[in-house]
């Protein structure tokens, strides 16, 4: 099955290699540089990325 087709729809996706995906997932990466995109709706990631706490 290729994405996208047919497939239940996202609200957000993060794409690029996954170490950047990653580290910008767990805030150490800012969310948008040119080592990976966010695509769909951009104000959901920003949202975790406020309240997201770690250690």
């Amino acid at each position: 099955m290729s994405p996208g087709a047919g497939g239940p729809r996202t609200t957000v996706a993060l794409r690029g290699p996954l170490t950047s995906v990653l580290l910008g997932f767990h805030c150490r990466l800012p969310p948008y540089v040119e080592e990976f995109r966010v695509l769909g709706d951009r104000e959901l990631p920003e949202f975790r990325l406020e309240r997201a706490t770690f250690g």
